[in-house]
């Protein structure tokens, strides 16, 4: 099957999908689980009911090496260290080196020679941002907080919902942040800046505006 231009290299990085799914239907102690790899986000969970043999797929290769990296560094490494290595936690370009070099042995040849690559450019901010995906988000952060004109991190810094209703009611300057939607919430955008063509068709009511405009407002409210 030829690869579409947009699945021949890593897309995802973090995650591109919730395993809450997966792992309510998903039996203890399975024999056999077959699951797609993804960043390994929505893999490395399902290993909670302890399937019998676990094996992932993928169109992009990259995806698969960055599964085995993942499945190495849980094997090997410390908590602390696996969360250093991916890029969770804050650390320099040795530290990450020095744990890649720890959990080599157990890659295959191909998974290891790209781990190598995927850490010499990314020794700074970490694997987990390298994705496509990851990018193109980071991209469209920094888009808004030039739209929005306040610091968008402000959202992230309440203890409480109260105080954040009233920082968005009061503060947060809506008209941008529905300007920011408008431009970038909608699939001319999505292809142009990361699906080549292939983002999928919305099969839910109303504009994708819309939906964006209601799935933040609500994450605002309730998160």
């Amino acid at each position: 099957m030829p690869q579409h231009r947009y699945f021949n290299q890593l897309n995802y990085s973090l995650a591109n999908e919730d395993s809450t799914l997966e792992q309510q239907i998903l039996p203890p102690n399975c024999r056999l689980v077959l699951s797609v790899a993804g960043s390994g986000s929505r893999v490395l969970p399902l290993l909670s009911k302890s399937p019998q043999q676990l094996y992932v797929c993928d169109i992009a290769s990259q995806q698969i090496y960055l599964n085995e990296l993942r499945l190495a560094a849980l094997k090997h490494l410390s908590y602390q260290d696996f969360l250093t290595l991916l890029g969770y936690l804050p650390g320099s370009a040795t530290d990450r080196i020095n744990l890649f070099q720890q959990i080599q042995s157990s890659l295959s040849n191909h998974a290891k020679d790209y781990g190598d690559n995927l850490l010499s450019l990314t020794q700074t901010r970490g694997i987990i941002f390298s994705g496509r995906f990851e990018r193109v988000l980071s991209g469209y952060g920094r888009i808004c907080s030039k739209l929005l004109q306040v610091p968008v991190k402000t959202l992230f810094t309440f203890e409480n919902l109260s105080d954040q209703s009233k920082f968005l009611q009061t503060e947060f300057p809506w008209w941008r942040w529905r300007l920011s939607l408008a431009g970038l919430g909608n699939a001319q955008a999505f292809n142009k800046l990361l699906y080549k063509g292939t983002f999928p068709e919305k099969n839910t009511k109303g504009t994708m505006y819309e939906y964006y405009r209601d799935a933040f407002e609500t994450l605002f409210y309730q998160d």
